[in-house]
């Protein structure tokens, strides 16, 4: 939704046979519509480019040294051998129903996507729930899981849409005594939509990757929208 970066992304779309027109004879125009009645509208332009992810965001993701930028919350947390890859960040209780490791980016990611992931596997304390989440204003669950005795990756794409700094955590969501283990974790900025996608432009015939007008409250991480193309011939 960022300004300089607009796409449309829908996977298992193909959206291309709406892309390629420039110029004055820009013919499509889009309107997505979440679940509120709440609108993002904004002119078709060419092709995405093929998923391109930003650089790494967060300090220290692999923990192979150490755990140097990890704030453990009623845990401790250490560098382990038998990650996933190499060392793995293991998190002990010692107080709380609750335990996590933290990190503060200083990244204000308002309106722009990300793919955040971790790898998590039981520890001593067995198979137990957890997640992976950003704090904004408010905690949001990137995903929830029960480990198990292999590692696993979990993943999502969000778009926040608070005007606050992100700050990414390793959650243990009990009060067993015991450790889990995180590995491999990490928040990228997606920068360009898979080549089904399409860029979207402010202003028809323009080059700004824009949306036309966006409604106050509109939910980029609505599961259930409406998105309506027309072709707008000289309109």
């Amino acid at each position: 939704m960022v300004n300089g970066t607009a796409f449309l992304w829908v996977p298992g779309v193909d959206l291309t046979r709406y892309a390629g027109q420039t110029g004055s004879h820009t013919p499509f125009y889009v309107s997505v519509t979440d679940s509120t009645g709440k609108i993002a509208e904004g002119y078709i332009a060419a092709a995405g480019g093929g998923e391109t992810l930003g650089a790494e965001i967060l300090i220290n993701p692999t923990f192979d040294v150490n755990t140097t930028d990890w704030y453990p919350d009623n845990c401790t947390v250490a560098s382990i051998a038998g990650g996933q890859s190499n060392n793995c960040l293991e998190l002990t209780r010692t107080l709380g129903n609750y335990q996590q490791a933290i990190q503060d980016t200083g990244i204000n990611g308002q309106n722009k996507l990300y793919l955040a992931s971790g790898y998590v596997k039981s520890g001593t304390s067995g198979n137990e729930a957890g997640n992976f989440h950003l704090w904004l204003d408010a905690m949001v669950v990137l995903a929830a899981f029960t480990t198990t005795a292999a590692w696993v990756q979990y993943s999502r794409y969000y778009t926040p849409t608070v005007s606050n700094v992100l700050n990414f955590r390793g959650f243990k969501n009990t009060n067993t005594a015991g450790t889990m283990l995180f590995d491999e974790v990490s928040l990228k900025q997606v920068t360009d939509c898979a080549a089904t996608g399409v860029h979207i432009v402010s202003a028809r015939g323009g080059a700004t990757r824009n949306w036309t007008s966006i409604t106050a409250g509109f939910n980029p991480n609505d599961t259930s929208y409406s998105t309506v193309i027309e072709r707008i011939g000289n309109h």
